[in-house]
C-alpha cells in the first residue's frame, strides 16, 4: 500500500491500515473494521459497503459507502479515473444497497464526501457516502433532507457518542 504523508495538512498523518482498508472481501479488513457481510460488491476502484444499522436508522434504510480500494486518505487523492467511476457506478450501487436491505430503489440517490478532519471526515481513508432513496423510506428521510441533512444527522450521532 502507498502512504501519503502530505495529508498532515488535512488533519491526518497518512493513510495507515485502517478500518476501511479491505484486503480480502471474504474475511473483511486486516484490522477488522468492516464485517464481511457488509461488503456487498467490488468495482474496479471501490468497495461497496453497507453502513451499520445504527447509521442507517438515522440516514436512509439503504445507506452505504463507496470505499477506495487504494490506501488514499482523502478524495482529492483519487485519480480522475477513480473519481469518474463513482458517477458511473452510483446508480448500480444504489440498487444493490436497496436490494441488500429489502427496499425498492426509486432510481434516485444522494452522495457526497467530507475532505479532511475539520470538514467532518472521521476515517482517514477516502470514501463516498451513498444514500439511495427507496419507496419505503419515511417522508422525513426523503423530502428536503438532501446530503446536508444526512451529514447533519451523522454529526449529531458523533457528538452524542463523544459526550
Amino acid at each position: 500500500m502507498e502512504y501519503y504523508v502530505e495529508n498532515i495538512r488535512k488533519g491526518f498523518p497518512h493513510c495507515e491500515p485502517c478500518i476501511f482498508c479491505i484486503d480480502d472481501p471474504l474475511t473483511g479488513t486486516g484490522s477488522g473494521g468492516v464485517e464481511p457481510e457488509r461488503i456487498l460488491r467490488g468495482y474496479d476502484n471501490w468497495w461497496l459497503v453497507l453502513q451499520p444499522k445504527e447509521r442507517r436508522d438515522i440516514l436512509v434504510q439503504a445507506a452505504g459507502l463507496l470505499i477506495a480500494k487504494r490506501a488514499i486518505t482523502v478524495m482529492t487523492e483519487a485519480t480522475p479515473e477513480e473519481f469518474g467511476e463513482i458517477i458511473a457506478i452510483s446508480d448500480d450501487a444504489s440498487g444493490t444497497l436497496c436490494a441488500a436491505v429489502g427496499t425498492t430503489y426509486t432510481g434516485q440517490f444522494r452522495g457526497g464526501f467530507s475532505e479532511g478532519s475539520e470538514a467532518g471526515q472521521s476515517v482517514p481513508h477516502a470514501h463516498y457516502h451513498l444514500l439511495p432513496v427507496s419507496l419505503e423510506d419515511p417522508p422525513e428521510m426523503k423530502i428536503g433532507a438532501g446530503i446536508g441533512g444526512a451529514f447533519g444527522a451523522l454529526r449529531t450521532l458523533r457528538m452524542e457518542k463523544s459526550e
